[in-house]
């Protein structure tokens, strides 16, 4: 007979890693900003004044059946490399107070915190510091009893282009901890649609600031730079609008 003898040690990591818990994205849309996908987010722009300046100067009677349809379609449409959400959203009532990394790229306005979340996919957060691993990156929203936060979105990687998100490191392995507690990781897959992750409700409190801290554990290895890009991290909840 064949005894095993595990220590308390072993024990321990082994209830840890049984007891970690993992969110995994929920993959929503990729934005096409190469040059041809703003073109053709250019032609509908420029078909939708058409309609405008044909209602304004004839009247409903001077737009047809089709271009109503047209403008009911694509009236909410946004640019490309936009991450807002048209009309009213969360974001309404919503106050983020500072947005703060641990390090970033050559400590050049280019690659600032804000860039993360400025909805603009043009920009990125970026750092080469530890090839991007154990760097960070924190959002400190301001005090209200109104909201509650239960998605968290991320545009992971350089997204300007297919070759600057492929030239640069992604994020694979997340840890989120929220008001400085270890709350879950989160596992990114390697592409450049929005990752939606699902956390349990987290409320604001009229008193205390709530923070939200996302520390870079794992990352996907750029072709060309060892610097490590998150364009976008935008949230979503329920409240007051």
């Amino acid at each position: 007979m064949t005894i095993t003898c595990f220590s308390s040690f072993t024990i321990a990591q082994n209830l840890k890693l049984a007891t970690e818990k993992i969110i995994t994205p929920e993959l929503g849309k990729s934005h096409d900003i190469s040059e041809s996908g703003i073109k053709v987010y250019q032609k509908i722009q420029s078909k939708l004044n058409r309609i405008q300046n044909d209602y304004e100067t004839m009247g409903p009677e001077g737009i047809s059946k089709l271009d109503v349809e047209y403008l009911e379609l694509h009236e909410m449409d946004t640019p490309p490399n936009s991450t807002d959400t048209p009309g009213c959203s969360w974001y309404c009532a919503a106050l983020i107070n500072n947005v703060i990394a641990s390090s970033t790229l050559d400590d050049s306005d280019t690659y600032k915190a804000w860039n993360i979340h400025d909805f603009d996919l043009s920009n990125t957060w970026a750092t080469n510091k530890n090839r991007g691993i154990g760097e960070q990156i924190t959002f400190v929203f301001g005090k209200t009893r109104t909201l509650s936060i239960h998605q968290i979105q991320i545009y992971n990687g350089y997204q300007k282009s297919e070759s600057t998100w492929k030239n640069n490191s992604r994020a694979k392995k997340i840890a989120l901890s929220i008001n400085g507690k270890h709350y879950a990781y989160l596992e990114l897959e390697d592409v450049r649609n929005v990752q939606k992750f699902t956390i349990d409700v987290q409320k604001f409190l009229a008193d205390t600031s709530l923070t939200f801290e996302f520390k870079i554990m794992k990352i996907y290895p750029g072709k060309k730079y060892e610097d490590l890009c998150i364009s976008e991290i935008n949230f979503d909840g329920t409240g007051d609008h």
